[in-house]
């Protein structure tokens, strides 16, 4: 595999993927792609802070989380 100058890696713990809201519709890997897109140009804090803000705004309903949600995220910068 051959690795680009800015190329993004970012991993996710099934947490952040699970999250579900009041009417049991989970987070999912579609909305992942959508926010990981959406700040695909912003520095790497700020793509795990979006992912972690639109996973608990997901859940905001108050259904019950039972699962840790982690997020990683990488650009190479050489």
């Amino acid at each position: 595999m051959t690795l680009f100058s800015s190329d993004l890696f970012v991993f996710c713990t099934d947490g952040v993927f699970d999250a579900i809201n009041e009417q049991g519709t989970e987070f999912g890997t579609q909305r992942l792609v959508e926010v990981v897109k959406a700040h695909r140009h912003a520095e790497v804090r700020q793509i795990v802070d979006g992912i972690e803000y639109a996973a608990r705004e997901c859940s905001k309903g108050g259904a019950p989380q039972d699962d840790d949600m982690t997020s990683v995220a990488v650009r190479n910068t050489t």
